[in-house]
């Protein structure tokens, strides 16, 4: 498959996905979104050659406007306005082969850019970041949200990630304007087969055969076609490219796709529509997370391995514990830790997103739908999240080497609390399944 890319976009990513995703404030929520545009009209202007435009969902300022609430406040108190609009996030298995492609194209331009004083790429940095965060678990970082995974397994699961695609999204749209991140539908059954093209995300892997007592054979191994092949130049960092014990994965993307015992797809709507049902932000969290699914009667009591989980687990294959929810990972997307080497990382993440913001839209916006207090550092309403928290606490070093040294540089004003991350429209995108009329309740 032929890789485009342009001088365009490596001088739009050095430029903006660094300097202004990971070196300003910019996209911290106590300043308006107002910087990124404007290097982009810098940019713009010294090419006249080149027309920059994003196309947006116009129809949803109206229903944007036309709820007047915490998710969807008066069109004054918007950081975007009426003219500039939404970008919206489509399900993958509605997008062209035109937007397919300059997904791919901008998440390889991320790959082989290399900031200056970094020795790693801009992707290999947001890697870094989600690897880093779960080194907050260990008894020997430092500050107050050392002890505890700084992005899963408890209510920040939702609002730390909200907070890292969207950045991602932005340093794709350094590379393409037009760009948004499309979302995994996991009751859709067509999108297997749409994501796993060498003319999109690639295939299973190859070249591995393994025999699973009671289960049969698993097939995947390293992926070896598509722009995400070794093949096409998608070389992983083996110091980042890790199981949760820290024994490095290599530098292949590894698949293992649909694997017993994490082999049934799609997932049941029904599962999924039960856990939307709920009104407590926490049992809307831990239904969506995966460890546990809800019994007869509505309460999550049995423990296993379900939804976002069992997405990592169905990419990437792997032994689970059921008892426990936890899993031997053999591939990329089921080590969680390094998982976001794999791009259906974003399509998953999106997805999960999603859920939260149709949950939000249907009558839980606001901050009286997530815990204010009660939970570890981090997790409650006003806490930070690392790693924007100004420095305030510091993980230990995860893997083979010094990963903590890859880190990018973030300003010391770059602070983002969970309350920061509630009105997920003030981040100026939408999804396809908010259509009008979907009204917000205050």
């Amino acid at each position: 498959m032929k890789i485009h890319k342009s001088i365009k976009a490596v001088i739009i990513s050095c430029i903006v996905a660094v300097l202004v995703v990971f070196g300003t404030p910019a996209f911290s929520h106590n300043v308006e979104h107002r910087d990124h545009k404007q290097v982009l009209n810098q940019v713009q202007g010294d090419s006249s050659d080149t027309k920059l435009t994003v196309a947006y969902h116009n129809s949803a300022i109206d229903e944007i406007n036309s709820a007047h609430s915490d998710l969807a406040p008066p069109n004054e108190k918007l950081l975007i306005s009426r003219n500039k609009a939404y970008a919206i996030r489509k399900n993958v298995v509605d997008l062209t082969q035109e937007e397919k492609q300059a997904f791919v194209d901008a998440v390889r331009a991320l790959k082989n850019t290399v900031p200056e004083g970094s020795s790693i790429s801009i992707y290999d940095q947001f890697v870094a970041v989600h690897v880093e965060a779960m080194g907050l678990m260990s008894s020997e970082a430092q500050g107050p949200a050392a002890g505890h995974d700084g992005a899963h397994e408890s209510s920040l699961l939702l609002p730390w990630h909200r907070e890292f695609i969207h950045r991602f999204e932005k340093a794709l749209q350094s590379v393409n304007p037009n760009v948004t991140l499309p979302y995994w539908d996991w009751t859709d059954p067509k999108a297997l087969e749409v994501i796993f093209q060498d003319e999109f995300l690639g295939a299973n892997g190859q070249g591995v055969t393994l025999s699973i007592p009671g289960l049969g054979d698993v097939q995947g191994g390293p992926v070896a076609s598509g722009p995400f092949s070794a093949a096409n130049g998608w070389i992983l960092n083996p110091n980042l490219h890790i199981k949760p014990s820290g024994e490095t994965l290599g530098e292949v993307l590894l698949r293992f796709l649909q694997a017993p015992p994490v082999n049934t797809y799609p997932i049941p709507k029904e599962d999924l529509d039960q856990i939307l049902a709920v009104d407590d932000y926490d049992r809307l969290r831990q239904g969506l997370e995966g460890f546990y699914k809800s019994d007869s009667q509505g309460q999550l009591t049995i423990r296993g391995v379900f939804m976002h989980n069992y997405m990592h687990g169905l990419v990437g294959g792997g032994s689970f514990d059921f008892t426990t929810g936890q899993l031997n990972p053999l591939g990329t997307m089921a080590s969680i830790i390094s998982s976001p080497y794999d791009p259906v990382f974003w399509l998953i993440h999106s997805n999960l997103d999603r859920l939260w913001a149709e949950w939000q839209a249907n009558g839980h916006a606001g901050p009286n739908y997530y815990p204010a207090s009660g939970g570890h550092y981090g997790e409650n309403l006003n806490d930070r999240l690392w790693p924007w928290d100004g420095g305030e606490s510091t993980p230990v070093n995860q893997g083979p080497a010094d990963v903590l040294s890859l880190l990018p540089h973030l300003s010391p004003d770059d602070i983002v609390t969970p309350t920061d991350t509630l009105n997920f429209r003030k981040y100026g995108y939408s999804y396809d399944t908010l259509k009008r009329g979907n009204h917000i309740n205050s």
